[in-house]
């Protein structure tokens, strides 16, 4: 049975690896433009990561990036009024700066503005969203969320948004946290490698309620700019997370698991103590959490439920950092945050809802018929987190 096991358990470190890579290819991608109008025409101001403009076939380091990348901008992100599209002039290419391509251009209308269309990553499978906020004069600025299928946003003749194909406010801010959960890989993934061994629903509602403390109060206090801390410490951890979790569900699956956690964590160690990115002081943070972690799971995996809601919620506190940096890129202004927060923590929390409401009934009809859902998982989760975890330490 034990040789069996072990095949089987290869198969799926096969499996996961090729999955992880897909996962990777895959994330989410984001953009934002900033927008001041007039009676016949608008200004506009996009900031859109450099590795996104790599997705659309741009090469970095070819002498005629900017200029390409200026096109590609103008062309694909439009402004409209009544008789058409209005004519983009800017004066300058675009800049590089910390990591992003900002662009700033001009459009001439005949008319009042009617609407904006973007189109940037129409023909990918990138899982694009474009953020939108138009200002005019003293009043708080509209915003709207643009996807491949929400590209139009029509604007009113007063300068304010009208119901289009876009949604806006609260209600654009809810989407994008639904959208940002159900396709961000590694918070998907830590949701599963939780709950897999989770044996009744009240135990699910509580590790989610957990992570679900957790990660609202680190949202919060980063979209409040009260704490913003590393972003690749960050994600990293987030990866870590998910091998930690992963690695408990294991050892309340199979005790024998229990004597990887030792070599595991030397070598989760040992990577952030190699990494380039990651400062001294960080790495130790991470040792300590990660030895406490390990020590205090592997204590007696079989109870401890007030233990693991305590985890679970520490854990959260990482993943809510995470979640704020789509929210934190937006540099929205201080009397817009607060909405903003509120629609996207609830979009977090509906599309949590839709997928446990979705995983632990095929979870629980997997396990009635004997079906070893439960090991693939954890087995899936594990091989993904250490992926991850390498890929932010070293990519």
């Amino acid at each position: 049975m034990r040789s069996h096991n072990a095949g089987w358990g290869g198969a799926l470190l096969l499996l996961l690896a090729c999955w992880s890579v897909g996962s990777e290819a895959h994330t989410r991608s984001s953009s934002h433009s900033f927008w001041q109008s007039g009676d016949s025409g608008a200004v506009v101001r996009m900031v859109i990561p450099q590795r996104e403009l790599t997705r659309l076939g741009l090469t970095p380091s070819h002498p005629a990036f900017r200029s390409e990348a200026a096109a590609l901008l103008q062309d694909g992100l439009r402004l409209y009024d009544a008789k058409g599209p209005c004519r983009a002039e800017a004066a300058l290419l675009p800049e590089l700066r910390d990591g992003d391509l900002i662009h700033r251009w001009q459009l001439h209308c005949q008319g009042t503005p009617t609407h904006v269309e973007q189109r940037l990553f129409a023909n990918s499978e990138v899982a694009h969203s474009h953020v939108a906020s138009l200002q005019r004069d003293a009043a708080a600025p509209d915003t709207a969320i643009l996807t491949r299928d929400a590209h139009t946003w029509h604007w009113s003749a007063e300068h304010t948004t009208e119901t289009g194909a876009a949604p806006k406010g609260v209600t654009a801010f809810f989407g994008l946290g639904v959208i940002h959960i159900l396709t961000g890989w590694d918070h998907v993934v830590f949701l599963l490698a939780l709950i897999v061994v989770a044996s009744r629903l009240r135990e699910v509602v509580i590790l989610a309620s957990g992570f679900t403390v957790g990660h609202s109060l680190t949202l919060a206090l980063a979209v409040l700019d009260i704490a913003r801390p590393a972003s690749g410490a960050v994600e990293a951890f987030i990866a870590l997370s998910i091998v930690l979790v992963a690695l408990d569900s294991a050892v309340r699956q199979d005790a024998g698991v229990r004597r990887l956690a030792v070599p595991t964590t030397a070598a989760l160690l040992l990577l952030a103590a190699l990494s380039p990115v990651m400062p001294w002081l960080v790495v130790a943070g991470i040792a300590l959490a990660t030895i406490s972690y390990i020590g205090l799971s592997m204590r007696d995996a079989s109870q401890g439920a007030a233990l693991r809601l305590t985890l679970t919620a520490a854990f959260g506190l990482f993943h809510g950092f995470g979640f704020a940096g789509i929210l934190n890129d937006m540099a929205l202004p201080p009397e817009s945050r607060v909405l903003a927060l509120l629609g996207f923590n609830l979009g977090v929390e509906t599309g949590q809802l839709l997928l446990l409401a979705l995983a632990w009934p095929l979870l629980r009809a997997a396990n009635r018929i004997r079906l070893p859902l439960a090991p693939a998982m954890t087995a899936s989760a594990a091989g993904m987190g250490v992926y991850w975890y390498a890929f932010r330490l070293f990519g």
